[in-house]
């Protein structure tokens, strides 16, 4: 027998959880304050089911003492054997036709006890017209019947039948409530199983004891009696906190072959990326509690791995690692390549924390300078005036490289055959993010969409506008890394989603009119950067510039 069955609580006072429903439910009993109706309703294995057939034992109880059924009375032994206690599975008998069946039975009197309770699970699922069948009967019922309506989408219900009832929420139960339950089966089975086991255990189940006690049987099953953490993660297809610890700590140290290798492992062993994801937030958060001192017992994770991983990442790294992961959950469910979008993200937060360790390098300069090297470097000053640079902008970029010759040109030239086959090789680009010289424009490039394809032309798109600008300013780099991807050469004109919706409207508008598309020489010119001569300096206000204020000596 499943563990779950064979430890399914018989008394109200062994029910996990639940403390406000079980002893309203005592005292309505105990003071003959019994309702003709009950709406039960929350998660899954939270003891819904469990608490109506123990209501169902109560009230039919000969001998009740305190609420607590004899178990010795002819009610107690047959109770669930006779035709007094009826569940129906709403799920499978959710007809017009099965309600009717009910509504002519419920008048026939019990056969050995005082009510008959009717169990209804999964109400929710009842068909409309099944739903105006039960009306009536529940609002008047006789005065030998109880309904119990047990749900975990109690907003499903209709009001005119939820108005009629008494309502009892059932909550998920806490993690240490089921790791206490787990602990006294196993005892009782004598199984093996370690603290973090099941306290891994608990965190899976998501508040459900039914959940958990059915992991441990199958726990039990695979390790012969004795279980261990590591365990728990290869039966359950996630990642233990040894590999998410290794994880964060290589992206910090920038080693992107390993950030490749972990997800290309991850999708070979099937696991959920949605799972994977939920767990490094769970752990980040956790982290993030233990270096704001907050009390442990609000941590799950394993500890050592918290620890481990807190000494290699600031704070700023785990908001970086939350808000990306957090991104990516978003985005995940419009992609049918999760693993990219992972793997993409996860480089660039490793680029990102590399970055920001060599600006911080760079500016670890110590204000004790000889006075050789200060005039050396206030001579070069004098010698060269400063230069600054006016950054460039989409608009020049897109004028430079004549996007719209190249939209026109897409357009003339537009093959659905053309778009199917530079699609298809696209989907190589994955391939070269191990590659240290096409990885940075892999990087680019992962977040767009080709849109339009023709020969030597095509058009991409892209939601962000940071990532558009920075593909601009490696424009010719790119292309000739599209040359090796796409096997051919290619110019191409990349805009942001609005703009490619207005292009695809002005397409479909020129089409209908009769406008035809014609391809025309390109007008590609080089970028005049501006130069602007910053104005003369005397000695010591370059001095100034260079060393700082606070270490010079005027006389």
């Amino acid at each position: 027998m499943a563990l779950y069955r064979k430890y399914r609580p018989s008394e109200i006072s062994s029910v996990v959880g639940q403390e406000e429903t079980k002893r309203i439910i005592s005292n309505a009993v105990i003071n003959n304050m019994v309702s003709h109706a009950y709406i039960f309703y929350g998660p899954r294995g939270t003891g819904k089911t469990t608490m109506a057939k123990i209501l169902a034992k109560m009230v039919n109880c000969e001998h009740l003492v305190d609420g607590v059924p004899c178990g010795e009375c002819n009610s107690c032994k047959n109770i669930f054997t006779s035709n007094d206690v009826v569940e129906i599975d709403a799920a499978s008998n959710n007809g017009v036709d099965e309600i009717r069946d009910l509504r002519e039975k419920v008048n026939l009197v019990p056969s050995i006890c005082k009510y008959k309770v009717y169990i209804i699970d999964e109400v929710h699922m009842l068909s409309t017209q099944a739903f105006n069948a039960l009306l009536k009967t529940l609002e008047e019922p006789p005065s030998h019947v109880i309904f119990i309506l047990a749900t975990t989408e109690v907003h499903k219900i209709p009001l005119t039948i939820a108005s009629r009832c008494q309502k009892f929420q059932f909550t998920k139960i806490s993690d240490n409530l089921i790791v206490d339950r787990l602990k006294e089966i196993a005892k009782l089975e004598n199984i093996s199983v370690k603290d973090d086991a099941l306290l891994e255990i608990a965190k899976i189940s998501n508040g459900g004891m039914r959940d958990s006690i059915n992991l441990l049987d199958q726990l039990r099953t695979y390790t012969d009696n004795d279980i261990t953490v590591d365990d728990v993660f290869k039966v359950c297809g996630t990642i233990s906190y040894k590999e998410m610890t290794e994880l964060f700590i290589n992206i910090k140290n920038n080693d992107i072959k390993y950030v490749v290798e972990f997800i290309d492992d991850i999708e070979k062993r099937g696991i959920n990326y949605t799972k994977i994801i939920e767990d490094m937030l769970s752990f980040l958060k956790d982290i993030l509690l233990y270096m704001s001192s907050v009390n442990e017992q609000y941590i799950k994770s394993n500890m050592d791995s918290i620890v481990n991983v807190s000494k290699v990442l600031d704070k700023n790294d785990l908001y970086k690692l939350l808000h990306k992961l957090d991104s990516v959950m978003e985005n995940i469910r419009f992609t049918t390549r999760p693993s990219i979008l992972l793997t993409t993200g996860f480089i660039e937060l490793a680029r990102d924390m590399n970055d920001e360790q060599v600006l911080e390098t760079n500016n670890l300069k110590t204000k004790s300078v000889q006075e050789e090297e200060v005039v050396d470097k206030v001579e070069t000053k004098l010698e060269e005036p400063k230069k600054e640079t006016e950054e460039v902008g989409y608009e020049e970029y897109y004028n430079m490289y004549d996007f719209d010759g190249v939209i026109n040109n897409t357009f003339a030239v537009a093959s659905k055959e053309k778009l199917a086959n530079v699609r298809e090789k696209w989907n190589n680009i994955s391939n070269y993010l191990v590659d240290k010289k096409y990885n940075p424009f892999v990087s680019l490039l992962i977040d767009t969409e080709i849109r339009v394809c023709g020969d030597n032309y095509l058009i991409l798109s892209s939601l962000y506008e940071s990532n558009i600008l920075d593909i601009c300013t490696k424009y010719d780099e790119i292309k000739k890394f599209m040359k090796v991807l796409l096997e051919d050469d290619y110019d191409y004109a990349i805009v942001t989603e609005e703009q490619w919706n207005d292009l695809k409207d002005e397409y479909i508008k020129n089409m209908h009119s009769g406008s035809k598309y014609e391809v025309r020489e390109l007008n590609i010119k080089k970028i005049d950067k501006k130069e602007k001569k910053s104005n003369k300096k005397d000695n010591i206000s370059s001095l100034i510039d260079i060393v700082g204020e606070d270490i010079i000596e005027y006389k």
